[in-house]
């Protein structure tokens, strides 16, 4: 989920082949009756950059901006399947890994104002992690194996 104009974004699987959509809820009045398939039928985290959706597929290792009807504006490619994403400062930060059974986790950090810096690793997450939020002071991720919600400090 991501909130942005009052708005609530999920991305849904729906259905027997767990079609992905996204669905809106509007703050105070409920779901809005549209909805929009996600690009190639895949997608799982996302934030809300200038009024935007900006959806993030994990195997794809890409993130999409997309308008209210789901055509991509923009895309930016991640190093590592994204697991996570949030915004702080401009940049988008992914939590990401190679290798979801048993490898690393990484933080990113993505500047999506300048497509000519690449993205850039860091910090090393010690654990299997789920989701990325920064709350406008500290970020905070999901360990998955001890059933935790972490908070930590990341430098910007």
């Amino acid at each position: 989920m991501a909130y942005g104009n009052g708005i609530v974004y999920m991305t849904c699987g729906e259905g027997a082949d767990d079609t992905r959509r996204v669905r809106s809820f509007k703050v105070g009045s409920g779901f809005l009756d549209r909805f929009f398939a996600c690009p190639d039928n895949t997608g799982s985290h996302a934030t809300v950059v200038d009024g935007r959706l900006l959806l993030a597929q994990w195997y794809n290792k890409r993130l999409m901006l997309l308008d209210d009807d789901g055509a991509i504006l923009k895309e930016y490619h991640a190093p590592h399947g994204i697991a996570g994403v949030s915004l702080r400062d401009g940049n988008v930060y992914t939590l990401g890994t190679d290798d979801e059974e048993g490898g690393a986790y990484w933080i990113t950090r993505i500047d999506i104002r300048d497509a000519s810096r690449p993205p850039e690793d860091v910090a090393l997450v010690p654990f299997h992690a789920r989701s990325l939020a920064f709350d406008g002071a500290q970020w905070w991720t999901n360990h998955r194996e001890a059933h935790q919600t972490v908070a930590f400090d990341l430098p910007a």
